[in-house]
């Protein structure tokens, strides 16, 4: 039982970590469709799709150059997370690639949810994919130009910018 209730729970994570909350968020409520969603759910440039397509998205290379993050150690990252094999289906359940839930389930797991993330990086495809899917719920999301992965959490003191919308 929650002692303050599932409205003052929220769920934040950048990358990987925004990939778990999205996980714990739509396990949870497969496991008990009557249990309250979190009260929001915060999601900075989220890695939320680890299926083999998503490796050739057109961000991935057409963002190489703004992103500090290699390709390669995305690659790497996803084999020490689903095993040598790439985890095979596995790697395209929705509890490991939360992009590839049904809307409904997204919207319905998390309806208060803040996206943001940037267009130079590599993984804003699927970022863009996530926002269309929580499109229907209450999403608020802040795409920030030109900017690289987890850019919100350091933009104002390195670039100048951040998140105004």
């Amino acid at each position: 039982r929650m002692r303050h209730g599932a409205p003052n729970v929220v769920l934040a994570g950048d990358s990987a970590g925004a990939n778990l909350c999205l996980a714990v968020a739509l396990n949870a409520r497969a496991r008990d469709p009557g249990l309250p969603p979190p009260g929001c759910v915060v999601l900075i440039s989220p890695w939320c799709d680890l299926s083999p397509s998503a490796s050739s998205s057109p961000s991935m290379s057409d963002n190489a150059g703004t992103d500090y993050l290699p390709v390669s150690l995305i690659g790497k990252f996803g084999l020490a997370y689903l095993g040598p094999d790439g985890g095979g289906s596995a790697a395209s359940d929705p509890l490991v690639s939360p992009a590839l839930a049904p809307p409904s389930q997204l919207q319905g797991a998390c309806p208060n949810t803040l996206l943001c993330y940037g267009t130079g990086e590599e993984l804003m495809d699927q970022c863009r994919s996530l926002a269309r899917s929580l499109g229907g719920g209450a999403a608020r999301v802040c795409e920030l130009e030109g900017m690289p992965h987890v850019a919100p959490l350091f933009a104002a003191p390195v670039y100048g910018a951040g998140c105004t919308g």
